[in-house]
């Protein structure tokens, strides 16, 4: 028995559009996965264009903003943004944790972007709530002991450290979920490639002088 009124039967038109439905829904798709891969070859591009003028182009903003930015040869000071290569054993372990993608350095990594913030001489106090240079906190300091995929993170024990001579210690400040120095400890002065400025972001940065 119906109840209600009864529905039209469907035009041959109508069934005609139901089965090129999933066709045109495959289409779509398609599309969209290449404007992706266009997107990501640009970005590629991009990034090789920029890195062969001097330029560099930074897409993680842990760090400082994205954008593109210069590399500079200066001497290194206290809340300077440089450009670094991390020693073998700490890149190692940052690409296979994926916090590092391959890159150009010498040990097939890519180089990070941090900010110094202890230099020889300085005092750095490491704790789970911030991090203190000379008694001064740093922004955006705590340390975590799972990363992003709940996996544990390996740290430096808490406490108190002397920087000695041609070391220093690489933050992000951006953003407390980077991994850098509070994490691995310093880095040889010779891990740092250059001191790096803004030539064009989307934020503004302010040095963590």
């Amino acid at each position: 028995v119906l109840r209600g009124r009864p529905r039209p039967a469907p035009s041959s038109q109508q069934i005609h559009t139901l089965k090129r439905a999933p066709g045109a829904t495959f289409r779509l798709l398609c599309e969209q996965v290449i404007w992706l891969a266009m997107g990501a070859i640009l970005i590629m591009l991009l990034a090789a264009a920029t890195r062969a003028g001097g330029l560099i182009f930074v897409v993680t903003d842990s760090s400082c903003p994205i954008g593109i930015y210069h590399v500079v040869h200066q001497p290194l000071a206290r809340g300077e943004l440089v450009e670094a290569c991390l020693p073998e054993a700490i890149a190692s372990y940052g690409m296979a944790r994926g916090y590092l993608a391959s890159g150009e350095c010498p040990n097939g990594a890519e180089p990070v972007i941090k900010v110094i913030g202890a230099l020889t001489g300085d005092r750095v106090d490491l704790s789970s709530e911030e991090i203190h240079v000379n008694g001064t906190a740093l922004p955006q300091s705590s340390m975590r002991l799972r990363d992003s995929r709940g996996r544990a993170v390996r740290t430096l024990p808490r406490g108190s450290y002397e920087t000695t001579a041609n070391e220093v210690w690489l933050f992000g400040l951006h953003d407390a979920r980077s991994w850098d120095s509070r994490y691995f400890g310093p880095v040889p002065v010779n891990a740092v490639l250059g001191a790096v400025e803004p030539v064009f972001t989307l934020g503004r940065f302010t040095p963590a002088k």
